[in-house]
């Protein structure tokens, strides 16, 4: 990592040239370092010198950053998740991240963004485009963005507002979704234990009497999670009343055989809210009756 005058004598344009360069036409955008100065990689600097190979060759800077934005082969500049994670760089990963969620509220750029980028992710190493290695990367810089953003939402501490515990069904290990739900509400005050992958059907149940008979948000992202996930949900049901709801690719499935089973849809923000209104609007009528 170099800092600006490194860099900018590397590349053999001013400081000021660089600085002007990038703010003015974004060509870079370097990390900073734990004592707040910009710092730049080797893929910075090779942005800055062909930035400079253009510019003396007679373009001005505004059309040379943009022919460099049309050629670049550094795909983390725009929007491409399957790109960046191909170049096997968490640092792209996690600049990429940070772009997009300064573009938008954490729930828009979930539904607008992440979530099509995740299966657009999934597809590729399906269908051997990306490496396991890959896709190992990127679910691991989402699920570090999510768990911080769960922690930064906050913990009902007075114990006010409604339970809710999420999770997958024993044998159910893609996560990323059910915890980004989780995320969303916690967001929107409610009190959520988030459970994680692979949970067995007993432990559901002894979380759900732990926590005082808590909503229930269960995830099924694929067909062969269906079999746990019905005798997790037949479980909870036969332990007594309660709010049981379902997200994950299989939700609909799931809703149409187990009646009384509430299907979340496949927008996050906005069945976060549909739950969130429900919980409360269904603990305010108890409160009343008190």
């Amino acid at each position: 990592m170099y800092t600006i005058k490194r860099a900018a004598e590397l590349v053999g344009i001013p400081a000021g040239t660089l600085r002007a360069w990038q703010r003015r036409y974004g060509v870079v955008t370097p990390e900073r370092s734990d004592s707040g100065y910009r710092v730049y990689d080797e893929e910075d600097l090779d942005i800055l010198r062909r930035m400079n190979e253009l510019v003396q060759g007679g373009l001005t800077p505004a059309l040379a950053a943009g022919k460099l934005t049309e050629t670049s082969g550094s795909a983390d500049r725009g929007d491409d998740l399957v790109a960046v994670a191909a170049t096997l760089r968490p640092d792209r990963i996690t600049r990429l991240l940070d772009r997009q969620f300064a573009t938008g509220s954490f729930e828009d750029v979930l539904d607008r963004w992440l979530l099509p980028e995740l299966q657009r992710v999934g597809t590729a190493w399906a269908t051997g485009e990306l490496s396991v290695l890959a896709e190992h990367l990127v679910a691991s810089a989402v699920e570090r963005r999510l768990h911080a953003a769960f922690d930064a939402a906050g913990v009902d501490t007075a114990g006010t507002t409604p339970q809710v515990v999420t999770g997958l069904p024993y044998g159910a290990r893609h996560e990323l979704g059910v915890l980004a739900f989780a995320v969303c509400l916690r967001r929107l005050g409610l009190a959520v234990s988030h459970l994680g992958a692979n949970l067995p059907t007993e432990d559901w149940l002894t979380a759900r009497e732990a926590y005082g008979s808590p909503a229930v948000v269960l995830a099924v992202p694929s067909p062969s999670d269906l079999p746990t996930a019905r005798e997790t949900i037949r479980a909870l049901r036969a332990a007594g009343p309660g709010v049981l709801a379902v997200g994950g690719g299989q939700q609909d499935a799931l809703a149409a055989e187990e009646p009384g089973i509430i299907p979340l849809g496949h927008r996050l923000g906005p069945a976060a809210l549909q739950l969130s209104e429900q919980l409360n609007d269904a603990a305010s009528m108890v409160g009343g009756r008190r």
